[in-house]
């Protein structure tokens, strides 16, 4: 029996064990690991950000000039795929 697992950010598809059956054939097929996307966040109205949505990735956020930002200037992809802050807002001043 052979184990499978996937480094962080990664998640398993497929079984995470097979067994090496009589004939030479696995039990089930060789799993595969998919890397880890959070949901794409937008740019906040009257602002911009920068970076990517898979795991450990950062997205920064900047508003134009004339407005404010309220919330987290940035947000982390994490390996359960969600975000560490939500889109923040750039009210006017």
């Amino acid at each position: 029996e052979v184990t499978f697992f996937c480094v962080p950010g990664y998640d398993l598809v497929g079984e995470s064990s097979v067994t090496c059956m009589g004939d030479g054939t696995w039990s089930e097929s060789v799993p595969v690991c998919t890397e880890v996307k959070c949901p794409a966040q937008a740019a906040p109205s009257n602002g911009a950000k920068i970076g990517g949505n898979s795991y450990n990735n950062v997205v920064t956020f900047m508003c134009v000039s004339g407005y404010h930002l309220v919330g987290s200037s940035s947000a982390m992809c994490q390996g359960d795929g969600t975000w560490t802050a939500p889109t923040p807002t750039c009210p006017g001043e």
